[in-house]
């Protein structure tokens, strides 16, 4: 009587990642997230703005540099867009938060 070898042995096939309409429930990782980061090994206990915050913070370094055409002139951006930022009518670029010293953080929605 002999031993199986590792290639002999059947491996069980890992779980098929199927859609909603197969009729399965889709996967989600809302639970490992909360996991993860209930184990506080991962994140950070940082300060966090959100975009009514960065143009917050625009538009006191407008106020402090003159105007808008000034700031953007300083830091090499368009006085449009900035305008358009201040008033809502598009979103914060990423140039204006590099120029702000800011970065990008992704959080899950919880």
């Amino acid at each position: 009587m002999g031993f199986a070898t590792l290639d002999q042995v059947k491996k069980p096939k890992p779980p098929a990642v199927t859609s909603a309409r197969q009729g399965r429930i889709p996967i989600t990782l809302e639970e490992e997230i909360d996991a993860l980061l209930a184990s506080g090994k991962v994140g950070s206990h940082a300060l966090m703005l959100d975009d009514k915050d960065v143009i917050l913070l625009l538009k006191a370094a407008v106020e402090k540099e003159g105007s808008v055409s000034a700031f953007a002139k300083r830091h090499g951006l368009e006085r449009t867009n900035l305008s358009n930022m201040l008033s809502g009518k598009r979103p914060v670029s990423s140039s204006l938060v590099k120029v702000l010293g800011l970065r990008n953080v992704y959080t899950p929605n919880v």
